[in-house]
């Protein structure tokens, strides 16, 4: 799927979110969306979004960032699922996509939104990130769902993964955490892997980034000493980048399958 469907994500998404729940969960039920909130939050509505004449009217792409900050009143006091909503709900969360490498994007629109500069500061930011993806379900998409769902609905996977793999989040994290997230972010891959038709290595290959961020921060070692004796896994670690070799997505599940193996508990 090409990176440009991202761009009407958030025109599609919003039908996603009463979809019902998925069956066949041996430990629990699971909502079939990328993500339902269990309560209202203090989450912040962009007054200006994609798609509206005022939008249309923006001629630049500073003005696109300036218009879409959010007020410093409101970023004092919204709580952290609140800010986590906002911060994925961003209008031009999509643009990290838009740049030389996935992981070079994801730098800059950290970087260029205060939410998100907010949510850094919050120490419980990385798990309140990490139970949000927990709920996900790649799996739940709707049989009938048109490319352009398809493309949109894989993309909110995408932002998620790209943001929790950042150091800000992960260090977050207690180790046991951390763990908790790889074997999530196994099951992730699993399930993207059997709808390839609609992830594809796109798709599959930022879960994998997430997983070898994670075994990157725990210092785990025969997966750093793969690092040290292979490029392309050097790349790919470090700017989300197969550069056509798409074993590497291989040699990073081994590792993250071994890894959860030898460090259960």
């Amino acid at each position: 799927m090409h990176p440009i469907i991202c761009t009407i994500k958030v025109l599609v998404f919003i039908g996603f979110i009463t979809l019902p729940a998925c069956k066949g969960e041996k430990e629990e039920v699971r909502p079939c969306s990328a993500y339902t909130l269990p309560v209202a939050t203090d989450q912040y509505d962009f007054p200006v979004r994609p798609g509206t004449p005022a939008w249309a009217s923006l001629k630049t792409g500073q003005e696109k960032r300036d218009i879409c900050q959010v007020p410093d009143t409101v970023l004092k006091r919204i709580s952290t699922v609140g800010l986590v909503e906002t911060c994925l709900d961003y209008p031009l969360l999509s643009t990290m996509s838009a740049h030389t490498s996935l992981q070079r994007g994801t730098v800059a629109v950290l970087a260029n939104f205060n939410g998100f500069n907010e949510l850094r500061r919050r120490p419980e930011s990385g798990s309140v990130l990490a139970n949000r993806y927990r709920q996900m379900g790649p799996q739940c998409l709707p049989s009938d769902a048109s490319e352009i769902e398809q493309g949109a609905y894989s993309f909110t996977f995408t932002h998620i993964e790209m943001i929790l793999a950042q150091d800000d989040y992960l260090t977050k994290l207690s180790a046991k955490d951390r763990k908790t997230l790889l074997r999530e972010a196994l099951t992730k891959y699993q399930q993207k892997n059997a709808a390839a038709d609609i992830y594809g290595i796109f798709g599959l290959k930022t879960t994998a980034f997430l997983l070898a961020r994670i075994m990157q921060v725990e210092r785990y070692k025969p997966f750093l000493q793969a690092i040290s004796s292979d490029s392309y896994l050097q790349v790919f670690t470090d700017h989300v980048e197969l550069q056509s070799r798409h074993e590497t997505l291989d040699i990073v599940l081994k590792h993250a399958t071994r890894f959860k193996e030898s460090e259960k508990g």
